[in-house]
């Protein structure tokens, strides 16, 4: 039984680990996908406007909060704004084309995933028997 209980923090923390780095490269994916793979809008005079820099996805980032737990967090100012825009009740808007909820979006893809990561740890801890 001690050398099970000794297996359960570091396989936690991996598991955490492993979770984590699945979220953040697959919100960074999405990021893509949904904001950066899309043209700059255009002003009528032709010229761009707003500039790209990246910002967005550069600062997403994992942040741990503790034993077995990690979160996604997004330092640039308009982080919260830019992914809650067009949804019921929120108040900021883009438009329709590009609005983008990629944790959202995130959430979903890696499910399937997170359910095998959290399997796989269970196993590995219960792997000694009793």
């Amino acid at each position: 039984m001690a050398e099970r209980a000794a297996r359960v923090a570091p396989e936690v923390e991996r598991a955490t680990r492993e979770l984590g780095l699945l979220a953040l490269g697959e919100s960074r994916r999405l990021m893509t996908a949904e904001i950066y793979s899309k043209p700059v809008d255009k002003r009528k005079d032709g010229k761009a406007k707003w500039t790209r820099t990246g910002a967005l996805r550069r600062a997403e980032r994992l942040q741990s909060r503790g034993f077995g737990k990690v979160s996604l967090v997004n330092d640039m100012v308009y982080a919260r704004r830019r992914h809650e825009a067009n949804k019921p009740g929120y108040p900021y808007h883009v438009a329709a084309g590009r609005t983008a909820h990629w944790r959202d979006d995130m959430r979903q893809r890696i499910e399937p995933k997170r359910q095998r990561i959290m399997a796989e740890m269970l196993r590995r801890i219960l792997a000694g028997g009793l």
